[in-house]
């Protein structure tokens, strides 16, 4: 997906997801924006995956803490200000 398509889908999805708050109903994606949310998470997953990997410590010590902490931050990422701020960065 191009970076500019990208980061349109990005600033869009952040006002949807304002609105739906305001209004307390939850905001339902779009289809290019469901890719752009699994994109999102493939790639921070992947990340961990393999910084995890490299330091040796892949499923040992407190694995579920740290992949819970993870999920938490991919979570924050997908609130409007994490997504403006991914859209700032690409």
């Amino acid at each position: 997906m191009k970076k500019r398509l990208k980061k349109k889908v990005l600033k869009q999805m952040a006002v949807k997801v304002e609105r739906a708050r305001e209004n307390k109903m939850l905001a339902k994606p779009s289809e290019i924006e469901d890719r752009v949310i699994e994109s999102i998470f493939a790639r921070e997953l992947g990340l961990f995956q393999m910084k995890e990997f490299e330091s040796g410590t892949l499923y040992e010590g407190n694995f579920i803490e740290r992949f819970t902490a993870k999920i938490n931050e991919i979570h924050q990422m997908l609130t409007p200000e994490g997504l403006r701020e991914q859209a700032k960065r690409l």
